[in-house]
């Protein structure tokens, strides 16, 4: 419950039906936002769940770049 309202104060969370139109219309998509705004975070949430909300069975293949290594290494203990 904590976790939800968090992610829910999250900048991107105002965003999040714009952006899944967005990326289900277009093959390819860059977003940028400030710092600690959830796109790397809560927009692979995001697809996600729209995912399984779909009905698909297969789980999707969802990248998220970071253009450092520290960045990299930091997300990915975030989301683990």
């Amino acid at each position: 419950q904590i976790q939800l309202e968090s992610r829910q104060r999250l900048p991107v969370a105002a965003y999040k039906q714009p952006i899944l139109d967005i990326i289900h219309e277009n093959q390819v998509v860059v977003l940028s936002g400030a710092t600690a705004s959830g796109k790397s975070t809560q927009i692979p949430q995001f697809l996600l769940e729209s995912h399984h909300d779909e009905g698909n069975l297969r789980r999707p293949y969802i990248i998220v770049t970071q253009p450092r290594r520290v960045a990299a290494i930091s997300l990915a203990q975030r989301v683990a």
